[in-house]
Formats: C-alpha cells, sequence, structure tokens
C-alpha cells in the first residue's frame, strides 16, 4: 500500500543542512513506525568477513524487531531498497543489486515469518499505484511498463496477465480531483508523468485517457530556472532536469540544475525549484525554492503530509552512492 509509506521520524537525526540517511526505509504498522535498512553483520568466527543483512527497528520503541542476512557486502546497492505494507500486517521490501537481479522479501510483522524470498534476473523495478495496483518494469528496456492487481506481489513468480501497459519510462501517481468544480477533473483517478518533460496525461480508474496538459500551467507564478544559474560546465542547461510525481494526493512538478561536484571540476551548487498542486483543497502549495550539492535523483521526490497535516516535500541526493534525503515544509 503505497499510503504506508512514511517519510520523517523524529528519531532519524539530521545535519546542520538537515540531512539524513536516505537509504532508511519508513512504513506504517500497527499505528506504530518500522524502519528497514542495510546493515552489517560479522561472521563470528572471522571478523574479517562481513555479510549485509535486512534490518527490521520499531522506531517508537527503538527495538531491532528481525533481521536476517542476505550475502555478502558488494552484492547490493543501497539507495535501490524499496519498501511499502502489501497488507495490514505484510511488508514487501525489494532491492537491486549491483548485478542488477532484483531480490523480493515478504514477511509477516506480527511473528517476523519470512514468507516469501524470490530473485528475478529480468525485474527492473516494481512501484505501487495506491493500494490496487501496481507497475512493473522489466530490465530489458524495449519491454513496457506493465500495472497489475495488487494480489500479484505474492505471486510475482507466476503472475496473472496485466491489466495494461505503458512506455517503459511512464510512471503512473492515484489521485483524486473531487475537490475540483469542473465535472470532468472529478473523474481522474491516476497522473502519468515521464522523466524530463512537463507533459502530464490524467487517466480515469480504468487507465483510459481523460486530458493532458503542460503542468507548468497549473502555476501561475512559474519562472523556469535562472540561466544565471547554469555552470560554465553547462552554459546551455543541459544538465536540467524535469520531474513530476505525485503522492498524498498532491502533484510536486520538480525542475533544477545538477550540482556539479568533482575532484576534477569547480564546484557548482544545485539550484532547485519546486512546485506543488494540492487536489485535497484544489490550490496550490508553494515551497521555497532550495539549493543542493549532490547529485539529486528527481524521480524520488515526494510530497507528503505529516501528522498535522502539514504539507512536506522530501528529495534524495546521492553521494558517491550513498543516500541522502532532505525535507522541507511549505511556506502556506
Amino acid at each position: 500500500m503505497a499510503d504506508s509509506i512514511v517519510y520523517e521520524h523524529s528519531s532519524i537525526v539530521r545535519n546542520e543542512q538537515g540531512e539524513f540517511d536516505g537509504s532508511v526505509k519508513l512504513v506504517q504498522f500497527n499505528g506504530q513506525t518500522i524502519s528497514v535498512s542495510l546493515g552489517i553483520i560479522y561472521n563470528s568466527d572471522d571478523d574479517s568477513k562481513e555479510e549485509n543483512c535486512i534490518s527490521i527497528t520499531n522506531l517508537d520503541t527503538g527495538k531491532n524487531i528481525a533481521y536476517w542476512t542476505i550475502g555478502s557486502v558488494s552484492e547490493y546497492f543501497t539507495p535501490d531498497l524499496e519498501v511499502f505494507m502489501y497488507s495490514d500486517t505484510v511488508i514487501f521490501i525489494g532491492m537491486s543489486g549491483i548485478d542488477l537481479d532484483f531480490t523480493v522479501w515478504i514477511c509477516a510483522l506480527v511473528n517476523m515469518q519470512l514468507l516469501i524470498e524470490w530473485t528475478f534476473v529480468h525485474i527492473s523495478k516494481i512501484y505501487p499505484i495506491g493500494n490496487q495496483h501496481f507497475m512493473l518494469t522489466y530490465r530489458n528496456s524495449n519491454l513496457p511498463a506493465e500495472i497489475f492487481i495488487w494480489s500479484n506481489l505474492m505471486h510475482l513468480d507466476n503472475l496473472d496477465g496485466p491489466v495494461c501497459s505503458f512506455h517503459h519510462d511512464d510512471r503512473l501517481f492515484p489521485v483524486n480531483w473531487n475537490a475540483s468544480s469542473i465535472d470532468q477533473f472529478k473523474s481522474i483517478a491516476f497522473v502519468k508523468t515521464r522523466a524530463h518533460s512537463e507533459q502530464v496525461e490524467f487517466l480515469d480508474g480504468n487507465f483510459s485517457h481523460i486530458m493532458s496538459l503542460d503542468v507548468r500551467t497549473m502555476f501561475p507564478d512559474y519562472q523556469p530556472v535562472s540561466k544565471e544559474k547554469f555552470s560554465k560546465y553547462f552554459p546551455n542547461g543541459e544538465n536540467l532536469c524535469k520531474y513530476v510525481t505525485a503522492n498524498a494526493n498532491c502533484l510536486l512538478y520538480v525542475e533544477f540544475i545538477q550540482a556539479v561536484s568533482s575532484p576534477w571540476s569547480d564546484f557548482f551548487p544545485g539550484y532547485t525549484n519546486f512546485y506543488c498542486w494540492d487536489f485535497t483543497t484544489n490550490s496550490q502549495v508553494k515551497f521555497p525554492n532550495f539549493e543542493l550539492n549532490f547529485t539529486t535523483i528527481g524521480h524520488k521526490a515526494r510530497c507528503f503530509r505529516d501528522s498535522n497535516e502539514k504539507i512536506k516535500w522530501a528529495i534524495y541526493q546521492e553521494q558517491y552512492s550513498k543516500s541522502i534525503g532532505i525535507i522541507c515544509e511549505s511556506v502556506e
């Protein structure tokens, strides 16, 4: 269930810049926040031998409630950890290794029983789409992304036929625009986006087209990233990135210049503009522009609502294969 994903917790330590370990994934279970992370354990007979483990911790109590080893450290790439609840009591964990195999663990949290462990050579990613569907993408980028009914997550090794399929690079997010005064908008159930494009397509509950638009037209105060922010290495903005995502019934449009940071060049920070539309109130939510220091993973940017219904965004960066998270509050 996509709405089981949590983006912040008081126990997560942030540095002076507000950055935190973005590789730790959080979900809600039984009214509490559970973290899932990749840990390292040492062989009791040989301290030099390391093994990775999946570690599950109750952040509200600080108690580690489960872990299991998953092989040598070199086989897995931490930022690709994907975690969400399959049901109220069963958690889904997926991760891509450096060898590109996709491994799935499905665990019952009530008794900490590991129900399923699979490894697939053909799957690239699995994305929850609300609570009824998920998207599956393949390592072969010539194959389309496919949408499946939620229950197929429990038998990925023997899938039923997909509900529908889209271009490999398309992503879908559930939205509800019942607050609109336009009847056509009230039938919208999903928004379809693609990386580096301002164009979005709204779909109904059967994944059929309703309308398309340039997302920038939703925001009267939209301003492109100033050319003055372009670095001398990319004078024409070749490192300009654009992403549209949606979560918590909010659409987020992120437009940013990637930071230039390497031992062989001068440092140029990344400049990021955020535009958010709250479908629940049918109004824009404003955020300050932001300066980022590392490579930004734009497709993982998300809006979310905290426990007080305050809308915030979370975005993630990479620094030498380490995931760094940042959270920012809306200004009004």
